[in-house]
């Protein structure tokens, strides 16, 4: 039983560490780009998100207070 979770969570996560792996390969000056203009930003920037049914355009923020 421990080796099958062990065996699922590999084949889980394989692809999701691929992707990121690609995602980080694809950085270039258009990241540079993006990183420039919110850092120079002379107004609010607005950032939406989307993600797991339920969760979309939800808050985020890094100070938002976990509970």
């Amino acid at each position: 039983m421990a080796q099958d979770a062990l065996t699922s969570a590999r084949n889980t996560l394989a692809p999701q560490a691929a992707g990121l792996t690609q995602l980080a390969d694809a950085l270039g000056d258009n990241f540079f780009k993006a990183v420039d203009l919110l850092a120079n930003a002379k107004a609010r920037v607005i950032i939406s998100r989307m993600g797991k049914s339920g969760h979309l355009a939800t808050p985020h923020s890094p100070t938002k207070p976990h509970t």
